[in-house]
């Protein structure tokens, strides 16, 4: 079955994710944020990977700014903190891979 936003399980977060893939290694979960819709800062027993489909934002990783363009990359290791923001006039739209197993 091909998953699509439509179809996707709704992740229990106070904002826009759907749960694309899951396995015993990675998670794919696509995230949608509103203009200046945030992630409030946290830690994941994980190592993920954000890859920016549309729009901008910042991610802070350990307090440091990142700033993320459409069709960019970034890997967060799991002793990171982390959090981020829509900083831009669109939807931020991402799809978060998380490495659960190596």
């Amino acid at each position: 079955m091909t998953v699509t936003i439509e179809n996707a399980k709704k992740v229990p977060v106070n904002f826009f994710a759907r749960l694309f893939y899951k396995s015993e290694k990675i998670e794919q979960i696509y995230i949608s944020l509103n203009p200046g819709e945030k992630i409030e800062n946290h830690k994941n027993p994980f190592d993920v990977t954000f890859f920016i489909i549309e729009g901008e934002g910042n991610l802070f990783i350990d307090n440091k700014k990142i700033s993320l363009k459409k069709l960019s990359s970034v890997f967060i290791d799991s002793s990171k903190d982390r959090a981020l923001i829509n900083t831009g006039t669109k939807n931020l739209k991402l799809l978060v891979t998380k490495i659960l197993k190596t």
